[in-house]
């Protein structure tokens, strides 16, 4: 383009061709800097199909992994869960946001750039008759301009903004941290309802045989009228209950499954049968933080204050900056303008013509709205509502955290002291299970007496499972209310 117009403009084109040769320059250097370079989400889950891709996605991401303990799969769901990703990337959407703020003090500088032709027909003129008119010229024209703003004062709008999307930049921080004590908390969760599924499983099936053995004893002796029938059919009905309860622990273990999956990123929405999560640990570990420590630690590292922490912040300096609309706003300004112009002639005196001008100008411009129908007013008193609901928010915050700790804390202790008595009670129902079935094959004892005694261990022992489990998830939940890992101490 440039090299064009340089040879349609003879006179003073090697002025010109630096302008055009910077400009488009200029161009191609805003279009490279403008690109967002990142890894986008798998194809597969942009897509609307669910084919075998999938499982090569998921295949991809668990190479190597057999055994999945809680600490990998929190790990993994850092790396691959979108939520996450997405939240990380609109901290960069924050920071370029921050960007723009700096960006109101530089000058504002504008290139203009007009390129044209004109062409005229005179003829048929009588009165007064054409005598220094030509018949037709044509004009080739090139206007170029560069024009410079600097905004000097404005009441301090510049500075307040620059303030406000800092505090942007630090919540959504803090946002992408929620987001990431939210996944952990999620993740472990569901790896613990996996265990809890797998631990009434493996109690279902030793209830099935139990009861298969004593329908398997009991047979035999019905047959011979040494037992009556209805106490086969009595183990015969208990062993199909024991397989309905195992059945919905599948169910269970299932449902927790695909939501590991889900949150660890894996497009085949389940985890791979080769895949394995650690066995039911019915080992507990106690912590050693007072709940007026967990309530200092929530306060300090929460995301959920800093974010409020932040928007309180933002809230103050919408405030000020809508001060600053009473101020008058001053502007530097220059501008440089060039025009080139080659005309040519047809049945006149002269064949062509040519000529360039240039101009320069700067000055100083101030503007101060004196009156606008009191919306500044307004504008100023929304701004200073938007702060009391900062702070009425900030406080519930506080508040609702305050709640989540005690309760998570009380629903720990609640479950270690369960814990500890569950422990007795199985060793006892263990063995009043096994002296009761001893005493039934000796005709010592009826059926329903050790009917009862098998439904009160395999209740106990679900009961253990279940509290565990809860007292695994209420340490997540502090954990994620404090964003720490409570046991990192011991794992070094």
């Amino acid at each position: 383009i440039a090299e064009y117009v340089i040879k349609k403009i003879k006179p003073g084109g090697d002025m010109m061709k630096p302008f055009f040769i910077c400009t488009v320059f200029l161009f191609f250097l805003v279009f490279a800097a403008g690109c967002y370079s990142y890894t986008p989400p798998s194809p597969v889950l942009l897509g609307a199909k669910y084919t075998s891709a999938n499982r090569a996605a998921t295949d991809q991401i668990l190479r190597e992994t057999k055994k999945l303990s809680l600490m990998d799969a929190k790990h993994i769901a850092q790396l691959n869960n979108q939520n996450y990703l997405a939240a990380y990337h609109a901290v960069n959407a924050a920071r370029m946001r921050y960007y723009q703020a700096l960006g109101a003090y530089a000058p504002e500088i504008h290139l203009g750039s007009t390129v044209g032709q004109d062409m005229q027909w005179n003829s048929s003129r009588v009165n007064p008759p054409m005598t220094n008119a030509a018949g037709r010229d044509i004009s080739f024209k090139v206007n170029s301009s560069v024009t410079a703003s600097w905004l000097l004062f404005d009441g301090f709008a510049r500075y307040l903004n620059v303030k406000a999307m800092q505090s942007e930049v630090r919540k959504q921080t803090a946002m992408q941290y929620k987001v990431l004590c939210m996944l952990r908390r999620a993740v472990a969760y569901a790896y613990y309802d996996i265990q809890m599924a797998q631990e009434v499983e493996r109690i279902q099936r030793e209830n099935i045989e139990f009861q298969n053995r004593f329908y398997q004893m009991v047979k035999p002796e019905w047959e011979q009228g040494k037992r009556p029938e209805d106490e086969v059919l009595n183990f015969s009905i208990l062993s199909g209950l024991a397989q309905t309860g195992l059945i919905a622990a599948q169910y269970q273990g299932n449902v927790a499954n695909y939501s590991l999956a889900r949150l660890m990123g894996y497009s085949e929405g389940e985890l791979p049968s080769e895949v394995e999560v650690h066995p039911f640990e019915d080992n507990i570990r106690q912590m050693y933080y007072s709940v007026e420590m967990c309530l200092d630690i929530a306060l300090a590292n929460s995301p959920e204050m800093h974010i409020m922490q932040q928007l309180l912040k933002i809230a103050e300096y919408n405030k000020y900056r809508s001060y600053s609309a009473y101020f008058p706003v001053v502007y530097a300004e220059a501008g440089y303008g060039s025009t080139q112009m080659r005309t040519q002639y047809k049945a006149f005196k002269d064949s062509h013509s040519s000529f360039s001008n240039n101009s320069l100008s700067y000055g100083v411009r101030a503007d101060w709205l004196v009156f606008d129908g009191f919306a500044r007013y307004n504008a100023m008193r929304e701004m200073q509502t938007m702060l009391a609901v900062a702070q009425f928010n900030m406080a519930e915050t506080y508040l609702q955290i305050i709640n989540e700790i005690r309760s998570a804390y009380e629903n720990y202790e609640n479950n270690l002291k369960q814990v500890r008595i569950y422990r007795n009670l199985l060793k006892e129902a263990k063995k009043q299970r096994d002296l009761v079935a001893e005493r039934y094959q000796k005709y010592h004892a009826s059926v329903d007496r050790i009917d009862k005694v098998q439904a009160y261990y395999i209740d106990i022992q679900l009961q253990n499972a279940a509290v565990i489990t809860d007292f695994n998830k209420s340490v997540a939940q502090l954990e994620a209310v404090m964003c720490i890992d409570i046991y990192a101490r011991e794992r070094e």
